[in-house]
């Protein structure tokens, strides 16, 4: 009765689960006739790759969910074995996507990793508060914290904010604005492209201007790439700077040097890649520009890392997440705003988004940028980067994770409990907002998080997308921070 425990646990997984009783007592079956293959020698089998390590997995499973013992809360006992559970079909998943052949097979198991890992992240973390929470499960408590709510809530703390807005003691303050008209693409395509292994991941990016320039790099955000940057790279390249534009974790051509790394978006980790990329490239100091997740990442690492920042180019200002602050809810408008964090936090919405990837991606972009009349192949270029195989895993963990429904990693804690305290900005720095900003285009809400020298820019007519719908104003801010 060889690999009796798969064929069982394959054929209730097909029916939506698994008994673990029946678990148990096809494992003990395993045991006393794994002598007997069906239709192969167990030398054969034995030596395949994919049968060893499934049988591995499987019994890594089956020991993890029983490993913990009951507790008499079922609540508890529930969650304890159901991660496992996930786990164990994630690991199955893998298998499949090393070893299988047929396209629609590696496909389901493709799509069977995102939403499983969200899965395991939510049950850690309502496992964590029901071990250690209020006596009252039913209620989720989180400290009150003082500082910005952060990231996608911004729009609600600007419009209860009544901060004047402050010029800096250190120059700067100033406020500009403008009216623009969406650019059409100049370009196509960078200078050159690489690859290099930056900490966990191998990371692709573009690259342009002189080796010994000024290095500037550029984040992008969701649900964008590098050729958000594509002419805003030989603007600032031709006026002597080194840029630097890398495809972010779960885009393009950057993937985990690991399978078994975990699928992380929290902001910490996403700003150590930035500096990961330093080392690797080294490059000791440099100026960041970024919007969306990227303007977060940038300002992150500049909170984290100072002294590897030199001055900062952020579109919708300060964007620091705090998670437990973030659990509570915004006035509506702010909340409708956000109608995808929302889908996303449902297994439908990772189901959609996996299956809709494009179209959804398309419809948020014409939904952030109105005026923009993007073709095509603007998008098509930019689409391609989503098929990289954590694209989803990426994407859901991050907006899961800045409303406290996924968990991060605990060694990054001390990091995040740091940023959720709201710190000032020191490095030189120039916020861009656009029409995207809404209420918060004045920058007034934020403006006393930055404590060097600083101007605020407002360009009117522009969408989401700043660096690439008004790529010259975007790469003059680049150029005037650098001479803070």
């Amino acid at each position: 009765m060889k690999h009796s425990v798969l064929a069982a646990f394959l054929a209730g997984m097909a029916l939506g689960g698994v008994g673990f009783a029946t678990i148990g007592a096809l494992a003990q079956d395993h045991g006393q006739h794994s002598h007997h293959a069906h239709g192969t020698s167990d030398a054969s089998s034995e030596a395949h790759p994919f049968i060893r390590d499934m049988e591995r997995d499987m019994a890594k499973m089956w020991n993890d969910m029983h490993s913990p013992g009951y507790t008499g809360n079922w609540d508890i006992d529930f969650l304890a074995m159901m991660i496992p559970h996930h786990q164990g079909a994630i690991d199955m998943a893998k298998l499949e996507l090393v070893h299988g052949k047929d396209p629609l097979t590696r496909m389901l198991a493709q799509e069977i990793i995102a939403p499983q890992q969200v899965d395991i992240d939510a049950m850690k973390a309502r496992l964590q508060l029901l071990r250690t929470g209020p006596a009252d499960s039913s209620v989720d408590e989180y400290p009150p914290l003082s500082g910005t709510r952060g990231s996608a809530l911004s729009v609600a703390s600007a419009q209860s904010s009544d901060a004047p807005t402050v010029a800096s003691a250190n120059g700067g303050g100033d406020q500009q604005t403008r009216t623009l008209t969406p650019a059409s693409p100049k370009n196509t395509s960078f200078a050159s492209m690489k690859q290099v292994n930056a900490g966990v991941l191998n990371v692709g990016y573009a690259e342009d201007g002189p080796a010994d320039g000024q290095p500037v790099i550029l984040l992008h955000g969701w649900p964008f790439d590098i050729h958000a940057f594509v002419d805003v790279a030989p603007l600032l390249a031709t006026a002597g700077y080194r840029v630097i534009v890398p495809y972010q974790r779960g885009y393009g051509s950057t993937t985990f040097l690991s399978p078994d790394t975990f699928r992380n978006a929290q902001q910490s980790i996403c700003a150590e890649d930035v500096v990961n990329l330093m080392d690797a490239l080294k490059i000791k100091k440099a100026i960041l520009g970024g919007f969306d997740i990227g303007s977060r990442t940038a300002a992150v690492a500049g909170i984290l890392w100072p002294d590897r920042v030199k001055a900062l180019v952020l579109v919708s200002g300060y964007l620091i997440a705090n998670v437990p602050a973030n659990a509570l809810p915004a006035p509506p408008k702010a909340e409708y705003a956000f109608w995808y964090q929302w889908y996303f936090s449902t297994k439908r919405g990772v189901l959609g988004y996996t299956q809709n990837t494009d179209d959804f991606n398309k419809l948020v972009w014409s939904l952030q940028s109105p005026k923009w009349h993007f073709d095509d192949a603007t998008f098509d270029r930019t689409a391609a980067s989503y098929k990289n195989p954590d694209h989803v895993a990426i994407v859901i963990h991050n907006y899961r994770w800045r409303i406290g429904l996924a968990s991060g990693d605990p060694k990054y804690d001390s990091l995040e409990n740091k940023l959720y305290a709201g710190p000032v900005i020191t490095q030189p720095t120039i916020t861009i907002a656009s029409d995207f900003d809404g209420a918060n285009a004045s920058g007034t809400a934020y403006r006393n998080k930055f404590t060097g020298k600083y101007s605020h820019q407002i360009l009117d007519g522009i969408g989401h997308d700043v660096p690439q719908e008004a790529p010259q104003a975007f790469a003059d801010a680049i150029i005037e921070v650098a001479g803070y």
